[in-house]
């Protein structure tokens, strides 16, 4: 049911859910979050499965901060260090933040870095299906520190900061810079517009777009520079 949980300076520290939902903070069915300041950082998600070739990925885990259906505000708050756990696989989704089914989250002034698995990356740092995004001076700097890609039974699985679905984002200001996923931005039916961000330093390719008419891209005074994925062999 619905649930208003209220947070000022606490930290989410060192928490980890295996083949779960929300390694810190998990939110469902119309809930609010409010958090003012602390922290949701060095939680793990780590796969249940001890076996290579995995078919169901239902069960895979998600987020350090996790939303369905539900609404997140968060000013001056730091994610960071959250991890996939080294395991068989490490395949998983939303390693900072994870939102779907009509959630709505709100970032003013924090700073989202650190984030990643060591051997391997997760499939995207942040991941919104059927959501609204709106980020305010926010930095995300040094995540996804993994330099390979993902291989699993011969199909390569994309690494993306940023996976958006019928989803609507809005971000201002901010560094984006020193990250390591193979793509910054993957967009499918999602409008998004970007104003007075600097996209510099990273290791990436800056965007991957798959919409339909109507749904636009908009960059605004935005600054992109030395971007630029690496040549890099499988494993």
């Amino acid at each position: 049911g619905y649930n208003n949980l209220v947070l000022k300076n606490v930290n989410i520290v060192g928490n980890g859910t295996d083949g779960e939902r929300g390694a810190g903070i998990a939110l469902f069915n119309e809930s609010t979050l409010t958090m003012n300041g602390g922290s949701i950082s060095n939680n793990f998600l780590k796969f249940y499965s001890n076996v290579v070739i995995v078919v169901d990925l239902s069960s895979e885990p998600k987020g350090s901060l996790y939303l369905k259906n539900s609404t997140a505000t968060l000013n001056n708050v730091e994610i960071c260090d959250n991890y996939f756990k080294e395991g068989v696989t490490s395949q998983g989704s939303g390693t900072a933040i994870y939102a779907t089914e009509g959630s709505s989250l709100t970032m003013k002034d924090c700073l989202v870095s650190g984030n990643g698995s060591i051997e391997r990356v997760a499939e995207d740092l942040v991941y919104a299906k059927n959501s609204t995004l709106n980020i305010t001076d926010t930095d995300f700097i040094d995540n996804c520190t993994a330099k390979v890609s993902v291989w699993i039974s011969g199909v390569k699985y994309d690494e993306y900061m940023f996976n958006l679905e019928n989803s609507t984002v809005y971000i201002e200001g901010g560094n984006i810079t020193g990250n390591a996923s193979e793509i910054l931005f993957k967009m499918k039916k999602t409008e998004m517009e970007m104003r007075l961000v600097t996209i510099t330093d990273n290791a990436s390719w800056v965007m991957k777009v798959d919409n339909n008419e109507g749904q636009a891209v908009t960059l605004v005074n935005c600054t992109l520079n030395n971007n630029q994925y690496p040549n890099l062999p499988r494993k």
